[in-house]
């Protein structure tokens, strides 16, 4: 089995960029990489991200739960694209994600991901959530490392 090691990040946090930075950084010391032409911008429709996301080689997904509008006003959130992949990309199905949730949506993330909804084999059962709150404590890359060795690579 493959190692995973890169990273695309969907929509990482653009206005927050002590959030961004911290989680960046503990991407690097958890040995993962995200290389900026991975970094799918902020604002990006749900169909080209999902796009994006199909035509590169991740192995890790970076998806904050970052609710925002679209370049045609639409609401998106990382949820929101938890769910599409589940509907529109099996290949993906054992694929690691980390979620960046800032302090203010912490409860929302919570709610759903502890749902009913959180089921076998779809993306909530491959999430770790990585709260705000957490983004200064120094054992988060080991958490986030071996969350993603949960999740072998089938390549």
């Amino acid at each position: 089995m493959a190692i995973r090691r890169n990273v695309t990040a969907v929509r990482p946090y653009e206005y927050e960029e002590n959030i961004r930075s911290r989680v960046f950084a503990h991407l690097a010391a958890a040995g993962l990489e995200l290389a900026p032409e991975h970094i799918i911008p902020a604002g990006t429709r749900d169909d080209d991200a999902l796009l994006i996301v199909l035509k590169r080689p991740a192995h890790v997904l970076l998806v904050p739960f970052h609710a925002h509008r679209d370049a045609s006003g639409a609401l998106i959130t990382g949820l929101e694209f938890l769910k599409r992949l589940d509907r529109e990309a099996p290949q993906l199905a054992r694929c690691p994600v980390l979620m960046p949730v800032t302090t203010t949506a912490a409860a929302v993330v919570d709610a759903y991901l502890s749902s009913p909804v959180r089921r076998v084999g779809t993306s909530s059962e491959r999430v770790l959530v990585l709260p705000e709150k957490q983004l200064d404590d120094p054992g988060l890359a080991d958490q986030i490392r071996r969350h993603v060795d949960a999740w072998p690579a089938d390549d």
